[in-house]
């Protein structure tokens, strides 16, 4: 596994903040936990492409 430089976090951590509030506004019927399983769900692959699983 690569170490992730603490920016790269803080940019991770506001980038997953500002998806659960935009989820939640275009589904605010949806669950916390069914909108966090569509956020991971979605940025699986995009982990994936720069090789931080």
């Amino acid at each position: 596994m690569k170490k992730i430089s603490n920016e790269i976090l803080k940019r991770a951590v506001i980038a997953g903040a500002s998806a659960v509030l935009k989820s939640k506004r275009e589904h605010p019927n949806d669950s916390e936990e069914e909108i966090l399983k569509r956020i991971i769900l979605d940025c699986g692959p995009i982990a994936n492409k720069i090789g931080f699983d």
